[in-house]
């Protein structure tokens, strides 16, 4: 078994797992190198500043940040790129 990645970014694509997503809706491809970016950078920081555009978008609904090794989860909901709900912080 591998040791779990140290935090895992989605948005519609899996990055920092073993478990590849596909492509879906509007600018995947764009997401998914914008997360890459993102990771390859180290640690994300917390909080969502680094959620614009094209990773929050028209279809954009929910933003998440698992640290699996912290046991930590940043979770919101959206209305296209505008916050919908509060920010949700466990660990």
């Amino acid at each position: 078994m591998r040791p779990a990645a140290p935090i895992a970014a989605v948005a519609n694509h899996w990055e920092g797992l073993d478990r590849p997503g596909a492509p879906r809706w509007q600018e995947s491809h764009a997401r998914q190198r914008r997360m890459l970016v993102l990771l390859a950078g180290g640690p994300v920081p917390p909080g969502l500043a680094w959620l614009g555009p094209p990773l929050a978008n028209p279809g954009t609904r929910l933003a998440a940040v698992m640290r699996p090794g912290a046991g930590a989860l940043e979770l919101a909901g959206l209305n296209e790129t505008k916050l919908a709900s509060s920010v949700l912080r466990i660990g």
